[in-house]
C-alpha cells in the first residue's frame, strides 16, 4: 500500500507524476506533485498553490450548510 509520503520515492510515480517546486503566497517554496495524467490535446497544469492545512475549513462547513454559530462551536469544542 502506498501512503502519502511514499510516492516521492516510488519508481512508478517518477516520470509521469513529476515533482515540481512552487512558491506559496508567504514566500515559502514547497515541493509537490504535478499532473499525473498527461493528455496531448489538453495538457493539465498547476494554476494555484494548495491551501494551508485547515485553511478552507470554515468555508467548506458553510458550503455544507452549517451556521457561523455552529462552526464557532465546532472550533470551541475542538471538533475541528
Amino acid at each position: 500500500m502506498t501512503t502519502v509520503v511514499d510516492p516521492r520515492s516510488n519508481a512508478d510515480s517518477g516520470p509521469r507524476a513529476k515533482m515540481f517546486a512552487i512558491v506559496k503566497l508567504n514566500g515559502v517554496p514547497i515541493r509537490s506533485f504535478g499532473i499525473p495524467v498527461k493528455l496531448s490535446e489538453t495538457p493539465g497544469s498547476v494554476r494555484a498553490v494548495p491551501d494551508e492545512f485547515g485553511e478552507s475549513t470554515r468555508f467548506i462547513l458553510r458550503e455544507a450548510g452549517y451556521s457561523k454559530v455552529q462552526i464557532d462551536r465546532f472550533f470551541a469544542d475542538g471538533v475541528v
